[in-house]
């Protein structure tokens, strides 16, 4: 097992099971149980094809934690994805691992915008624009370009498998 340095992951035993973590200094964030070592070994693989570095808060100035979806009944299972790693106050990075983040506009005050998603109920729910990162700044506005979410191919035989055997009728992306 590595972590998302590529070394060996240190592994322990507690009374709660045996888990793996990064014992680099400083400290990628890595962990994961014995149990999910093959998810996150396949997760882990997938990032690293992209050649995408593990991303840092800005809020928090801390390294993203490295996370899979780990619910069996979701097309995206065993996927890698980042969240905030601050455990008092998390704000609201969420990205996936496996592809690039959107290339983002520069508003009219020339900062990069912020991407939002809209959450009005109407034909436009769930999809997702650029706007100024500071809110009431300037009115910026536009649509996020549309695009199928790509999944790395390590990850294709890994998911369709897992589908393939439970939900034979089930349509493939």
């Amino acid at each position: 097992m590595e972590c998302l340095h590529g070394k060996a992951a240190s592994n322990s035993t507690t009374d709660k099971g045996s888990f793996w973590f990064c014992g680099q200094k400083p400290s990628c964030g890595f962990l994961c149980t014995e149990e999910d070592g093959y998810l996150f070994q396949t997760a882990l693989t997938a990032w690293r094809v992209t050649g995408l570095t593990q991303p840092i808060c800005e809020s928090h100035r801390k390294p993203a934690k490295f996370r899979v979806v780990k619910d069996m009944l979701k097309m995206s299972y065993g996927r890698p994805y980042f969240t905030c790693a601050s455990r008092e106050k998390p704000c609201s990075l969420w990205m996936w691992a496996d592809e690039k983040e959107i290339e983002k506009p520069n508003c009219y005050h020339n900062e990069p915008c912020a991407v939002k998603r809209v959450k009005k109920q109407g034909p436009n729910t769930g999809k997702k624009f650029f706007c100024c990162c500071n809110e009431n700044r300037c009115d910026y506005f536009e649509w996020v370009p549309e695009e199928l979410p790509k999944q790395s191919d390590t990850m294709a035989p890994f998911v369709p498998l897992f589908y393939s055997r439970y939900y034979p009728d089930a349509q493939q992306n």
